[in-house]
C-alpha cells in the first residue's frame, strides 16, 4: 500500500478506538515511521511507541515510548525449561502517560461498574 493509504488506515484505527473512549496509539519501527506512514498526521492525538534496536536514538519527531531491545532479560522470568528469556525493552519518554493511564482507567472501570 502506498504511505498515504497506510496512514489513513492507521488514523480510521485509531479515531475507531478514541470514539470507543479508549486512549490510541501507533507501534513501528523507526523506518517505518519515517517512510511509510505520514506520521506527523497521527502524532498529537495518539501515542507513538518507537522500535529502534541500539544503545541510542536518533528519531527526530516526537514520540512517547522508545523500544531498544527484543533481547533483553529480566530476572525471573524464562522460558519453559527454566533458561533466561529474551524479552523486549522499552523506555518510557513521557512520565505524564501514566497519570493519563492511570485516571482513565478510573473512568472506564467506574463506568463500566467494575470494583478494584
Amino acid at each position: 500500500p502506498a504511505v498515504s493509504q497506510r496512514t489513513s488506515v492507521a488514523r480510521a484505527f485509531c479515531d475507531t478506538v478514541r470514539s470507543a473512549g479508549y486512549k490510541a496509539g501507533i507501534y513501528a519501527s523507526y523506518y517505518y515511521l519515517l517512510d511509510r506512514m505520514h506520521i506527523g498526521q497521527l502524532e498529537g492525538d495518539n501515542y507513538i511507541w518507537m522500535a529502534s534496536y541500539a544503545d541510542s536514538t536518533s528519531y527526530p519527531r516526537s514520540h512517547d515510548m522508545w523500544q531498544y531491545t527484543d533481547n533483553g532479560r529480566v530476572p525471573g522470568i524464562t522460558t519453559w525449561d527454566g533458561r533466561a528469556a529474551s524479552v523486549d525493552m522499552n523506555v518510557l519518554l513521557r512520565s505524564e502517560i501514566f497519570s493519563k493511564i492511570s485516571a482513565e482507567k478510573e473512568e472506564i472501570t467506574t463506568r463500566m461498574g467494575i470494583r478494584n
